[in-house]
């Protein structure tokens, strides 16, 4: 009797056995495609808000060169019905005009900040304010 035998007799019984290969070849590969599909999802999400407050901001900057007497409140109302990706409660934004002396709009100034908070922590990613700032002169 050969002393590789008597060490480990159940060794060489599953040598060849391939059942089960594929399940654990999933386990391996499979974590790693679900967080990298996870992490573009999130990613793609940062990307897009981040889109929607620029063009958010450069909107209500035009509005306010046409009517000066915009107020936050009434520039909050129109960026959020013209971008579908920013929530009310996490969207704070400022509208200033600048006069000169005659009382006659110099500068006007938008700003926004948004509170983004990712759905699925990626790698440890903590929460982010966005800010967008855009100043015209009239």
């Amino acid at each position: 009797m050969s002393r590789s035998k008597s060490i480990n007799p159940g060794r060489l019984r599953f040598r060849h056995c391939r059942r089960g290969i594929a399940t654990l070849e999933f386990a391996l590969v499979g974590a790693t495609l679900i967080i990298l599909i996870l992490a573009t999802i999130e990613i793609s999400r940062f990307m897009a808000i981040r889109t929607s407050l620029r063009a958010a901001v450069s909107d209500i900057s035009r509005v306010a060169l046409v009517n000066p007497s915009l107020s936050s409140a009434d520039a909050k109302t129109r960026a959020l019905t013209r971008t579908p990706f920013l929530r009310s409660s996490l969207l704070t934004m400022t509208v200033a005009v600048t006069r000169n002396a005659a009382g006659t709009p110099e500068i006007v100034q938008v700003s926004a900040s948004y509170s983004f908070t990712f759905v699925v922590p990626v790698f440890g990613a903590p929460n982010r304010t966005l800010s967008a700032s855009v100043t015209t002169p009239y």
